[in-house]
């Protein structure tokens, strides 16, 4: 099937598609047992349903649920960012992140400061924010802004990514500036990160000073910024780096994967004359292993298209026989008629997948506490309300985890289970101070677990700060 994606989207913009559509499985489920108790669903009041609404025809031409990638861009070129950015909000379930990131990923290359002050607002996964976070810092040419923005309004993961990523900004135009910030970072995931990415950038700005440089750090930081300087180095001058490399060291396979895969990227037929130029041994061989081995090799995810999620072909089959994109289809287009058959058919086979299917559709259109209400009721044969209830505190944690807590504190302890195991997991890698904040106040069951994952993932992101706290 051909995608009708615009073609200024880039590829890190399928992964967007990816995570809206595909069908969530997860191997947590086990951690969802026994704990929440049933409730009737002969009366629905109060249901809440999706406001939508509309751009003003005078902005568009067009009704806010018909806006394509095209219209978003005649938007942005007319009204600016902010309409562009309004307009995709606007847009019901489950069309409106996909949207939110299609801006916001455009802006970007003109804007990274626009959507560095919106990337908190967006309303978007820490996913789809990580994607965003790199697109924005790829095109942002102010390495001071961009740091500053990295340390005052980010935290956990997103934060590490956005100083490193900072830091290769800055060492093109402030080297002393960047690399001294460097020697005083904490050991951790942002030291980690750096290395990567800052002595990356500074190899392919001017690699020699680089590797001048890389020799005042510490002996187990040394080999990996070589490394890194090599595989910048190889990115701009792959003959210059591979002559220093065999000149060096040419046993160290590290550095001669480095410079291999970097002039892959760029000239796939001279990286491969000179790779056969190198003597055989053990260190050719180590390095064509660790070049073409699985985790190096780049693949296009496998995604639905609008056009996929339009596909009416599930609706002549029987309920036992629809496969995991006929139910997504099937949740997503009759969310009401879906709902209903999970409610009056609990014991058929396609209705673990299709409850939780179900509940990110109302998650998406209704919201949190509407999907969280319905996934209670359910039975807790065949693990029909564990799933729906996995996905519906996912989904709420991964975008508000303040918000998922909330809503786990109103409810009676004995539907709650181990649900808060699973929002801490989400929350502690968005910001592991909130989130422990939260786990020193909870008063529930499976504290002394929360209490040591939020340590075993913060102690990697910022091992002081996580000593301290506890």
């Amino acid at each position: 099937m051909k995608s009708k994606l615009n073609p200024l989207l880039p590829a890190s913009a399928l992964a967007a598609l990816t995570f809206l559509a595909v069908w969530h499985v997860s191997s947590k489920d086990s951690f969802i047992r026994d704990g929440v108790a049933p409730r009737s669903h002969s009366h629905r009041e109060n249901r809440t349903r999706e406001q939508e609404k509309s751009i003003s025809p005078t902005l568009i031409g067009k009704p806010a649920r018909e806006l394509s990638h095209d219209d978003l861009i005649a938007i942005y070129n007319r009204k600016g960012a902010a309409a562009a950015l309004a307009a995709a909000k606007s847009q019901p379930w489950p069309n409106r992140d996909d949207l939110v990131f299609f801006v916001l990923t455009h802006v970007a290359t003109e804007n990274p400061e626009f959507v560095a002050a919106q990337l908190k607002t967006s309303g978007l996964s820490t996913f789809l924010r990580t994607g965003l976070v790199d697109t924005t810092l790829k095109n942002w040419k102010d390495g001071r802004k961009a740091l500053d923005w990295a340390e005052n309004q980010l935290t956990g993961e997103l934060h590490c990514k956005a100083v490193a990523g900072a830091l290769s900004i800055l060492v093109k135009s402030e080297p002393d500036a960047a690399f001294g910030y460097f020697e005083k970072l904490p050991p951790g995931e942002t030291r980690r990160l750096t290395i990567l990415d800052l002595f990356a950038a500074w190899g392919s700005h001017d690699p020699e000073t680089a590797l001048l440089r890389v020799n005042e750090l510490a002996p187990d930081d040394l080999p990996t910024a070589t490394e890194h300087v090599l595989r910048g180095w190889a990115k701009s001058d792959p003959a210059a780096a591979a002559a220093w490399v065999f000149k060096t060291s040419p046993t160290n396979e590290k550095w001669l994967a480095g410079v291999y895969q970097s002039w892959i990227c760029i000239s796939p037929e001279q990286a491969r004359l000179w790779f056969e130029s190198l003597p055989e041994g053990d260190a050719k061989k180590n390095a064509f292993t660790l070049t073409h081995s699985p985790g190096n090799t780049i693949e296009m995810p496998v995604f639905f298209t609008r056009d996929l999620l339009s596909d009416r072909s599930w609706s002549s089959k029987p309920a036992s026989e629809r496969d995991p994109t006929d139910v997504l289809n099937w949740a997503t287009q009759e969310t009401e008629g879906a709902r209903s058959f999970v409610e009056q058919n609990g014991n058929n086979p396609v209705s673990k997948q299709l409850a939780a299917q179900v509940a990110k559709a109302i998650c998406g259109k209704n919201g949190p506490a509407e999907a969280m209400d319905w996934a209670l009721g359910l039975p807790e044969e065949n693990g029909i309300r564990a799933q729906a209830l996995y996905i519906v505190v996912h989904d709420c944690s991964e975008k508000d985890p303040e918000a998922a807590a909330g809503r786990l504190a109103s409810l009676h302890p004995n539907q709650i289970g181990t649900l808060p195991i699973l929002l801490v997991g989400s929350w502690v890698e968005q910001d592991p101070a909130a989130a422990a904040d939260w786990v020193a106040g909870w008063e529930g069951d499976y504290q002394p677990i929360m209490i040591e994952g939020v340590i075993e993932k913060w102690q990697k992101l910022d091992p002081q700060a996580a000593y301290q706290w506890l």
